[in-house]
C-alpha cells in the first residue's frame, strides 16, 4: 500500500502552498521556452525560405539575410539562457526553502536535473535550447561569408569609416 507520508511529505499548508507556487512558476518558464523555440524554428524557416529566393539575386542582399540570421540566432540563444536560469533560480529558492524548513524527501518541482559530470554536459549541450541557435548561427554565418556578403558589408563600413574621417 503506498505510504501517504511518502506521497504528501509536507505538514504545514505553507510548505504545500510554496511547492506549488514553484511548480507553477517551472511550468510557466518550460511554456514561455517551448513558445520561443517555436518562433525561433518560424523565423528561421522564413529566412531560409528568403535564401532560397535570394541565391541569384545581389549579394548585399543575401548578405543582409545572412547578418539577419546570426542575430536572430544570438537574440534567441539568449533568451534560452535566460530561461534556463529563471528555471535554475526557482530549484534554488526551492532547495533553499526545503533545506531552511528541514523538509527531507519533499517531491521535487521538476522530473530532471543535469547530473554532473561529462554525460550531465553533453546532454545540456545537445538539447535544442542550446545546439540550435549555434548551429543555425554557424549555417548563417557560413553564408554569409562564403557568398562574400560579409565582405561587402566590410568594404562598405571601411568605404563610410573613410569618409567620415575626410569630413573630420
Amino acid at each position: 500500500m503506498n505510504n501517504p507520508q511518502r506521497l504528501n511529505p509536507f505538514k504545514d499548508e505553507e510548505h504545500r502552498e510554496c511547492a506549488k507556487f514553484c511548480k507553477e512558476k517551472v511550468e510557466h518558464e518550460d511554456n514561455t521556452l517551448g513558445s520561443r523555440m517555436m518562433w525561433f524554428v518560424l523565423f528561421q524557416g522564413l529566412l531560409m525560405s528568403g535564401l532560397g529566393a535570394l541565391l541569384d539575386k545581389d549579394k548585399f542582399y543575401l548578405a543582409m539575410l545572412a547578418l539577419t540570421g546570426v542575430l536572430v540566432s544570438i537574440s534567441f540563444g539568449v533568451m534560452f539562457y535566460l530561461g534556463r536560469v529563471a528555471v535554475a533560480n526557482i530549484l534554488n529558492f526551492w532547495d533553499d526553502y526545503c533545506r531552511d524548513h528541514s523538509i527531507n524527501h519533499a517531491t521535487p518541482v521538476i522530473g530532471l536535473r543535469r547530473k554532473p559530470g561529462v554525460w550531465g554536459w553533453i546532454r545540456h549541450y545537445l538539447t535544442p535550447t542550446v545546439c540550435l541557435p549555434f548551429l543555425f548561427g554557424t549555417i548563417w554565418f557560413a553564408v554569409g561569408w562564403y557568398s562574400g556578403g560579409f565582405a561587402l558589408i566590410g568594404d562598405f563600413i571601411l568605404q563610410g569609416w573613410a569618409k567620415l574621417q575626410q569630413l573630420l
